[in-house]
């Protein structure tokens, strides 16, 4: 009898002992879906359904056929919570510090603050889809040049955004985006709809490209424009935490727009 509890002592114990091992090859930092993965770099600069914790500093510089052009120098910063095991909460906040020259009249101090927050919700682990409000402060320095370091206005831009990865290098995705101003703000009224079809390839292990069709239709002024968007990042450091993307808008109907270039820097924060 003395020797049957014995074994079934050492039989708890072992089992006891093998649990906790069990536990403690399980433990250490838990690593999201949605956090930054080096394997995934390709797509995180170009995917917002993939709420990678990032801060972003960008270049912006558009010139029009009106003789004007403005700058911004901006810095974004992204984070994201985890609600369910596939539904997550992102934030960001966008601070530009923008440059304009209208006919001559040149003005340089901070511009519109932008906030964003959404949820994203993974289907599977290649599908995901997206619901965010993004809202653009009138905090402009100056509001006296129209187009340039702000137009003075509390504008909402509701977006509902979806991704598919369709194999390990091409990943294809549809935005709908609706920007307006919820107060009557007379001429500065906004009034848009916008369709973003972009397209991500994964062209070699450090490089990465995007080809998007974007078409706005813009209610209150009533015309509608049709832009390229083509952009070309390359990511590096350990694991694949730093990328810098250089991009372009090409119009391709009749605008005030002659081009507009990007250059930016990301550092994932993960």
């Amino acid at each position: 009898m003395t020797k049957y509890k014995f074994s079934i002592l050492t039989l708890t114990i072992a089992w006891c002992s093998g649990f906790a091992s069990l536990r403690g090859e399980n433990a250490g930092p838990v690593v999201n879906w949605f956090d930054h993965q080096s394997d995934r770099a390709w797509l995180e600069e170009f995917d917002p359904t993939l709420l990678s914790r990032r801060l972003l500093t960008q270049m912006e510089y558009e010139d029009n056929r009106d003789g004007s052009a403005n700058a911004r120098l901006l810095w974004n910063l992204r984070w994201a919570w985890p609600i369910k095991e596939n539904l997550v909460f992102g934030a960001q906040l966008e601070l530009p510090l923008r440059w304009a020259d209208n006919s001559g009249d040149q003005d340089l101090g901070f511009g519109a603050i932008e906030t964003r927050f959404g949820i994203v919700d993974r289907i599977t682990p290649g599908l995901r889809w997206a619901l965010a409000l993004n809202m653009k402060l009138p905090t402009a320095s100056s509001e006296e040049l129209g187009q340039g370091l702000g137009d003075g206005v509390f504008e909402m831009r509701p977006i509902a955004g979806m991704r598919w990865e369709m194999s390990q290098r091409i990943e294809v995705g549809v935005n709908v985006e609706y920007g307006f101003t919820p107060r009557d703000e007379g001429d500065q009224s906004v009034s848009g709809l916008e369709l973003k079809f972009p397209v991500a390839l994964k062209l070699t292990e450090t490089l990465a490209g995007l080809v998007s069709y974007n078409t706005r239709w813009n209610y209150a002024k009533d015309s509608r424009r049709n832009r390229l968007e083509l952009a070309l990042t390359h990511f590096f450091g350990s694991e694949n935490k730093y990328a810098i993307t250089a991009g372009t808008e090409i119009p391709l109907t009749s605008e005030n727009l002659t081009w507009k270039a990007t250059l930016g820097l990301t550092k994932y924060l993960r």
